[in-house]
């Protein structure tokens, strides 16, 4: 099991040579001394757009719908009274208000109300669950689009100013709008939101009610910040079978001026992570990727992220306590041990695919439970010593750095009492060959 890494990874600034400290200290490279601290790099596969992306829906019956739209104008209040112009803030009165769906103070205020009667959100909450339909992501953010402007009118109690000159029968319409959305297609969807883009500036100039925040979609913008927020966070690090592989060389070990780590076993690795405050080292599976696309769809409401479970828990019932249909369905309050073992095979499934064209990277990964704290900003876990087997230095690779790594396995294998260390050199079209 190997692991292809440059000099800037492994090394620390001081082992460095001048052109490349250079390199540093302008900022264009960091140092990371991986190979003294016995470190790998875990990335987190939730910014990947490309791997592990989970496609979310949303089906649900009245009182998820209901609560959902709840937490969409709890945190839409938020955006236009604190003027949110970015997604990192808004990130985090998400993570807020999603315990408030059933507070007092919140359930006490009618303006949601109001909000649901002018808008017609009532009849929109009914026709989604009755369509039993999944929703996907931009048919979603049709549907909020078409209530975002109202929520700052409906905070000041002015909504009816906005919504006065509806019939019923305007409202009655509203089915057949969202019979309009359930069917349409990608194009006509995209073709919707112009048209909301255009209709919402419209009525910002006519009615004077614009703000700095403006430029940030609200409603996109959430849709973005809870898939985010509801998935599990998820960090891989990834290894190869190969240690003789030209392109990768390229790729991932600067031009073949980088070196190959090799681990063993190949079935796991030992890695020390904090489990509940703890740090220990925990024996981690070693799994091959698949190289296939993987696009199973997640309903949204059956998955919550790192939430506390009371306040997921809200999202399944009413202001009056009434259950939520659902919620059998959902993994946090399933008693089938079959159906917990199957919802997360398939949450670990997804970040064990990859696209079909990077199959002769031969790749393996050790994929960490979301169960498990890290440091988000490091990302970094620790391995034994004894788990690293040998170094193979790429062809490019200055003597001077050679040293360095020699100089420093040689002291870690006094400190750990290990006297057996392999050293390959990689050359090419020669293959790997002992190093002395």
């Amino acid at each position: 099991m190997f692991r292809y890494r440059d000099v800037f990874s492994i090394l620390d600034k001081t082992d460095l040579m001048p052109e490349d400290r250079i390199r540093v200290d302008k900022g264009d490279k960091q140092a990371f001394n991986e190979l003294r601290k016995q470190s790998i790099f875990l990335s987190n596969m939730q910014k990947d757009i490309l791997e592990g992306n989970r496609v979310f829906y949303w089906k649900g019956d009245e009182i998820l719908w209901e609560n959902f739209f709840k937490y969409f104008y709890l945190v839409a209040i938020d955006w236009w009274v604190l003027q949110i112009s970015d997604t990192s803030t808004l990130d985090k009165f998400a993570q807020i208000e999603v315990g408030r769906l059933h507070n007092e103070r919140v359930v006490s205020d009618s303006r949601f109300d109001s909000f649901k009667e002018a808008t017609g959100l009532k009849r929109i909450i009914k026709s989604l669950a009755k369509s039993n339909a999944q929703i996907t992501e931009v048919q979603l953010e049709v549907i909020l689009g078409s209530l975002e402007f109202f929520v700052p009118r409906s905070y000041e109690g002015k909504i009816e100013e906005l919504t006065s000159g509806q019939t019923d029968k305007a409202l009655q319409k509203i089915d057949e709008w969202m019979t309009e959305i359930i069917n349409a297609s990608p194009h006509e969807l995209a073709t919707m939101k112009d048209f909301m883009r255009s209709k919402r500036s419209q009525l910002q100039v006519a009615t004077g009610f614009a703000g700095e925040h403006n430029h940030l979609e609200m409603a996109s913008s959430f849709v973005k910040v809870i898939e985010k927020l509801f998935s599990v966070d998820s960090f891989v690090a990834c290894f190869t079978k190969t240690a003789t592989n030209a392109m990768m060389w390229e790729r991932y070990a600067d031009q073949g001026n980088g070196v190959v780590l090799e681990f063993k076993p190949d079935t796991y690795i030992d890695l020390k992570e904090d489990i509940f405050g703890t740090y220990s080292y925990q024996q981690e599976r070693i799994e091959p990727v698949i190289y296939e696309s993987y696009n199973k769809p997640v309903n949204f409401f059956q998955t919550f992220g790192s939430f506390r479970q009371v306040d997921v828990f809200n999202f399944f019932s009413d202001d009056d306590g009434n259950s939520s249909l659902f919620k059998d369905s959902f993994i946090g309050f399933a008693d089938d041990k079959e159906k917990r073992i199957s919802y997360w095979r398939d949450w670990y499934n997804a970040f064990l695919h990859k696209d079909p064209s990077y199959s002769q990277e031969q790749e393996t990964r050790v994929i960490i439970q979301p169960m498990l704290a890290l440091e988000k900003e490091q990302q970094t876990t620790n391995y034994k010593f004894s788990s690293l087997k040998s170094v193979t230095f790429g062809p490019n690779l200055a003597e001077p750095y050679k040293a360095a790594i020699r100089k420093i396995i040689e002291d870690k294998k006094k400190k750990n009492n290990i006297s057996s260390f392999e050293f390959y050199q990689f050359d090419g079209a020669l293959g790997r060959h002992p190093s002395y």
